[in-house]
């Protein structure tokens, strides 16, 4: 269990990689990080016992779907699961 500060710092730096690669903008409420793209929109919850992304993708993004989602899983294996 990571506990929400370690969380927090982990999908920052998650959120700072996927950032350069699909050019989004993000910034914290609370426990909840916000981001925007062209075309997506979404937000991560960050709890002491959980992470929930949670992503739209615009109609012109929907066939990225699997390349995001792959992204964003190996960013969180790569900064969660050392």
């Amino acid at each position: 269990e990571l506990g929400s500060d370690e969380a927090k710092s982990q999908v920052s730096q998650i959120a700072s990689e996927l950032s350069q690669v699909f050019s989004l903008t993000s910034d914290w409420h609370g426990d909840v990080l916000k981001f925007r793209g062209s075309g997506v929109t979404g937000e991560v919850a960050v709890a002491d016992d959980s992470i929930e992304f949670n992503v739209k993708l615009g109609f012109a993004l929907f066939m990225m779907e699997a390349p995001l989602r792959s992204a964003i899983n190996n960013a969180l294996d790569a900064h969660l699961h050392r």
